[in-house]
C-alpha cells in the first residue's frame, strides 16, 4: 500500500519526467504512459531499458556475444519505433487529427 506520501514523490517525478511505465515479466509486454512534453531521447531510453528486462535480464549469459548484440540492435529499432509512433500520435491528438 502506497502512502499518500509516496504516492506524491512518484507522481511527481513522473510529472517531471513526462513518462512513466513498466515491463510486465509474466506477459511480456511493456506498459506506458507519455505525456505531452516528453523529450523524444527520453522516451527512446524508457522504451529501451524496459525492453532490456523483457529481453536482457533472462537470457543473461546464455547467448554468445554477437546474438547478444543482435538482441540491442533489435531493443535500439524498436525503442526508436514506439518513440516515433507514441510522440507523433499524442502530436497528432493535440491538433485534432489522427
Amino acid at each position: 500500500d502506497m502512502a499518500s506520501e509516496d504516492f506524491t514523490i512518484w507522481r511527481v517525478g513522473m510529472d517531471l519526467q513526462q513518462f512513466w511505465g513498466f515491463a510486465d515479466l509474466d506477459n511480456h509486454h511493456v506498459h506506458a504512459w507519455v505525456g505531452d512534453g516528453a523529450l523524444q531521447a527520453d522516451v527512446i531510453h524508457f522504451f529501451a531499458h524496459e525492453l532490456s528486462h523483457l529481453f536482457l535480464d533472462e537470457i543473461d549469459g546464455e547467448l554468445s556475444d554477437e546474438d547478444r548484440a543482435d538482441i540491442v540492435g533489435f531493443i535500439a529499432r524498436q525503442s526508436c519505433s514506439w518513440a516515433r509512433q507514441v510522440l507523433k500520435r499524442k502530436a497528432a491528438d493535440r491538433n485534432g487529427s489522427l
